[in-house]
């Protein structure tokens, strides 16, 4: 639920095309919808695994949960070019993902888009996440296809 995240291009050396992290206190371009906001110093902040004192944070401040009924909510990135890079292209994060323990109420998605948002593909989902209230990094992810 939050950054560092950076997408990157592998030749013999790794170029970083963008990195993200909030510990500026800056949304960096992120648009959000739903419970996602900018969160300083609360809840889970002070875990290790992430920027500090702010992180990208889905749920309430006060309560430090989501569960306030059916709700979405989407983070997502501005648009990254690729452009002079050269492939493989990889994407990587790290999250913290604590849900009610089922796919069925709480389902993380990544999606990539290469038209601007016009389109989306899914490239991670909910099998693909820990859920155990720790950080973890997803490694290097190949969006070279996309």
């Amino acid at each position: 639920k939050s950054a560092p995240m950076s997408v990157e291009s592998a030749a013999s050396l790794t170029q970083t095309a963008a990195s993200f992290n909030f510990q500026n206190g800056t949304t960096q371009g992120f648009s959000t919808s739903g419970l996602w906001h900018l969160a300083n110093n609360t809840c889970r902040a002070n875990l290790g695994g992430h920027s500090t004192p702010y992180t990208l944070y889905y749920g309430s401040d006060s309560t430090c949960n989501f569960n306030f009924g059916t709700n979405a909510g989407d983070a997502i990135s501005p648009n990254i070019s690729l452009a002079g890079l050269t492939a493989p292209y990889t994407l990587n994060f790290n999250y913290l993902y604590q849900g009610e323990g089922s796919s069925f109420y709480d389902s993380p998605e990544v999606y990539v888009s290469t038209n601007g948002g016009a389109s989306w593909t899914l490239i991670l989902s909910n099998s693909n996440f820990i859920q155990d209230n720790n950080w973890h990094n997803t490694g290097s992810i190949n969006i070279s296809p996309y």
